[in-house]
């Protein structure tokens, strides 16, 4: 007998059939396996199987549901739309898979939206855009634009979906010169709660269109998004590993760099890590990454500080001149579909003591953690200079409460990949004790930054909150007029909701 919630998916997925077998629309569904054998079973496990993290692929939806037009996904917001109300039936919706907070893109015991087969691109060189339907990532972005001689401010891995990185804000290799992806956004096609498909742009829905940009799946569905194009050529960039002894003199030539007229052009990711793979160095080496995004003929200097610390790791080095897929492929984290993977974020004002005080915090208090079975951490540092932050202002502003008078800032993110669930508390409970403390440090100097950001973050922080008071209540206002029923607040239980 199926259990209360499986059956009311079920008739659910017949009313969906019904709709589609009438030849309203022809989207594709994927059941949860009954014994593994068949096509559809092997299906769903590819599916949701797909995942960044485990802490989403563990989760199993009733129903994942493939729609390839808005129309598609219009109607099936509209057929579960009651259930939904009913609080019978959760759902989640999935771009590229890559966030991995558990819950942000999954859903147990019930429907996952999954956009993949969404995957259009259509650019315009007249009006300097491209158009991309949700379900595509960066880096089929990157192959069409690039023989153009064209850039966009997008994902830094070629695997990154469009969607999340869109929604939450999202950092690119252009974000000093151009500011977060979602600054460059012209237009938005979405879902709304109704089921209707709206326009957002800066004259159409205009409060929509800002709260979008940041906001999280809190508002509808996104199912296409147009987006600003630049002329881009060759950028210079890679990765330098060396000694963590000389991370320190990295984080002073991080606020040097921040001084440098030519700052705009450069992106750095500055960095301390532990892995296994890394025993034939110590276990733990400083990596910088660093890029400079305007042609050039020799290294930049602006990057010297940074390429030339000594002594290096030589044999792991790759700083040369690249195309943006190059610069892409090299970011794109090797398959971690089997690992647990956690992100912890937050922001400080810029100042040595701050920055070399959470480090070393970070390298004690990591040391539970080096037995645990296949595990890689990551601190990393990661500045965002004013010209960033004066590109916020673009078309009113977007969701994030950030503005010129905030940078130069720096983002301080803790990274974990690991491999069994028994390990988890362990992870998660070190690497929340580890940033409680480095926040507690920072406030006590004054530097503390209340922003998280989004992408970055897990879910027991609260990313809308820390976009302040005012920017929070504006963000509810919007979400109560274009969904007054809460689809997107408690029929999508994932992500962070703004009406909490």
């Amino acid at each position: 007998m199926l259990r209360p919630r499986r059956l009311l998916l079920f008739l659910a997925s017949i009313v969906l059939a019904a709709q589609y077998a009438a030849g309203l629309v022809t989207p594709s569904l994927a059941s949860a396996p009954r014994d593994g054998t068949t096509a559809a079973d092997a299906l769903y496990k590819k599916l949701n199987g797909d995942y960044l993290s485990t802490f989403n692929s563990e989760l199993e939806p009733v129903l994942i549901f493939l729609p390839s037009t808005s129309a598609d996904v219009a109607k099936f917001v509209k057929c579960v739309q009651p259930l939904v109300g009913l609080g019978l039936v959760y759902i989640a919706v999935r771009g590229g898979g890559q966030q991995p907070t558990p819950a942000c893109n999954n859903v147990a015991q019930g429907v996952t939206v999954d956009l993949r087969n969404m995957a259009g691109i259509t650019v315009n060189p007249t009006a300097n855009s491209v158009t991309l339907e949700t379900g595509v990532r960066w880096g089929t972005v990157y192959q069409i634009l690039q023989p153009l001689g064209l850039g966009v401010a997008g994902g830094r891995s070629n695997t990154n979906g469009v969607g999340g990185l869109v929604l939450s804000g999202g950092l690119s290799f252009f974000s000093s010169r151009e500011g977060f992806i979602t600054d460059n956004v012209i237009n938005f096609e979405v879902v709304l709660a109704s089921g209707q498909v709206v326009t957002a742009d800066p004259w159409t829905n205009a409060d929509l269109y800002k709260a979008m940009r940041g906001g999280g799946n809190n508002f509808g569905i996104m199912t296409k998004v147009t987006m600003r194009t630049f002329q881009q050529g060759s950028l210079y960039g890679g990765s330098v590993f060396y000694p963590p002894q000389s991370f320190p003199s990295q984080v002073d030539a991080i606020l040097s760099e921040l001084n440098s007229p030519t700052t705009s052009e450069t992106h750095l990711m500055v960095s301390v890590a532990y892995s296994k793979r890394f025993e034939a160095f110590g276990g733990t080496v400083g990596l910088n990454q660093v890029y400079y995004t305007a042609p050039t003929a020799e290294p930049p200097q602006i990057l010297e500080p940074f390429t030339d610390v000594q002594p290096q790791f030589d044999v792991l080095d790759s700083m040369r001149n690249m195309t943006l897929i190059d610069a892409a492929n090299e970011l794109t984290t090797p398959n971690t579909n089997d690992q647990r993977v956690a992100y912890m974020n937050l922001h400080v004002k810029m100042g040595s003591a701050t920055l070399k005080s959470a480090s070393d915090i970070y390298l004690a208090g990591i040391k539970p953690l080096l037995d645990v079975q296949n595990i890689t951490l990551s601190f990393t540092f990661q500045p965002h200079a004013v010209s960033l932050f004066e590109k916020t202002s673009n078309n009113d502003g977007n969701g994030l409460g950030l503005g010129p008078s905030n940078g130069p800032i720096m983002s301080v993110l803790l990274l974990a990949w690991w491999d069994n669930p028994g390990d988890d508390g362990l992870v998660l409970g070190t690497g929340k004790s580890i940033l409680e403390q480095i926040r507690s440090e920072a406030s006590a100097r004054g530097t503390l930054i209340p922003f998280i950001y989004m992408d970055y973050a897990f879910n027991d922080q609260d990313v809308i909150g820390s976009y302040g008071s005012g920017n929070k209540k504006f963000l509810q206002t919007v979400s109560k007029r274009y969904d007054s029923r809460g689809l997107f607040q408690t029929g999508v239980p994932g992500g962070w909701k703004v009406l909490v």
